[in-house]
């Protein structure tokens, strides 16, 4: 590690999730954007992994680009990796709002939620409260990424 990179020899840390040797999932209380929350691996200072900064690799969990804390006097720099991570999902769906001129009125609405595939993230829309299959109808899931879908089978949900 020189001048403040990280060199490509240099091992991945792979952090555990939970605890403050790990890393968690943004909540509430947290900005938009937070992706995540990590404790630095040298000095265990929480880090706020940004949305305009860093992206986080769906399939594995790699943080692009390497971790670097903070902390005053800590330095550490290096690629990380969140053990157990599950992708971001969007799911696309309207909520039923009433009739008029005997038509369904239908509010388009956007659900996020961490899922290992589309069928575990359409079983959470549906355990959420408020989902009720009766007045919701799915649009589309998708995986939470940034390009754009070259094929019919690669539906991608730009956010």
């Amino acid at each position: 590690m020189a001048n403040g990179t990280v060199a490509a020899n240099e091992p991945v840390i792979v952090l555990p999730k939970g605890g403050e040797r790990g890393w968690s999932l943004r909540n509430e209380n947290h900005p938009d954007w937070v992706l995540a929350i990590v404790h630095c691996p040298k000095c265990r200072v929480p880090v706020s992994l940004s949305k305009q900064i860093h992206y986080i690799r769906g399939k594995d969990g790699a943080v692009i680009p390497a971790l670097a804390c903070p902390h005053k006097g800590c330095g550490f720099q290096r690629f990380i990796q969140l053990h157990n991570w599950t992708p971001l999902w969007a799911i696309a769906f309207e909520r039923f709002v009433g009739i008029r001129d005997r038509k369904p009125l239908w509010k388009p609405l956007i659900h996020y939620c961490h899922a290992h595939n589309a069928e575990e993230a359409r079983a959470e829309f549906y355990n959420c409260e408020g989902h009720l299959a009766n007045n919701t109808r799915i649009v589309d899931i998708a995986p939470v990424v940034g390009y754009n879908a070259t094929t019919d089978d690669e539906k991608v949900l730009i956010v």
